[in-house]
């Protein structure tokens, strides 16, 4: 996928890419096919979310699930007591994705 612009992830999206993911494992393929695998991916998002699609790449995706991974695990979606509290509005979303997911 090649576009120009910017793409925003909203919740919504941010769930869709996660699902995909999770039923894709693009991190278990073989090297040769894990671009292809990310650019499946984005193209699904591109087909579920048309108004958004602007410069949506397979590289978003992967930096984007990456960065959702980072959040949750660096602990800013947990307190001691395992509750939700991220620290910022941003991990407040990155962590209730991924609470979804």
């Amino acid at each position: 996928l090649c576009c120009t612009g910017l793409f925003h992830f909203t919740p919504a999206t941010d769930v869709l890419l996660l699902t995909e993911v999770g039923a894709r494992n693009p991190w278990g393929a073989r090297y040769s096919e894990k671009e292809k695998m990310w650019s499946e991916i984005a193209a699904h998002l591109v087909e579920e979310f048309p108004a958004q699609c602007t410069g949506m790449t397979w590289r978003n995706c992967r930096d984007r699930v990456r960065r959702l991974v980072e959040s949750y695990e660096a602990g800013s979606c947990h307190t001691s007591s395992g509750a939700a509290q991220p620290s910022s509005r941003t991990n407040a979303r990155n962590c209730c994705v991924l609470q979804r997911s």
